[in-house]
């Protein structure tokens, strides 16, 4: 669900995302966890080059994502 409106949302918007199971992640798909998440973050998670974060499935509305997505 989560990953699936963010998607839709970054294809609208004209944004690339890059979606990662944390459990099961690619080889190639380390370096961004360990960048990226920390043992405290809850999830799901969306991570801006930034730094900003979206987190928990509260955050995960339409409205929410497009305000995150939209930002720099």
């Amino acid at each position: 669900m989560c990953v699936n409106l963010v998607r839709e949302i970054a294809e609208q918007r004209g944004r690339s995302v890059t979606v990662v199971d944390v459990d099961r992640p690619a080889p190639d798909q380390r370096p961004l966890i360990e960048r990226w998440v920390r043992t405290s973050d809850v999830l799901p998670l969306l991570v801006r080059p930034d730094g900003a974060r979206l987190e928990g499935l509260e955050n995960f509305e339409p409205g929410t994502v497009r305000k995150f997505i939209d930002r720099p």
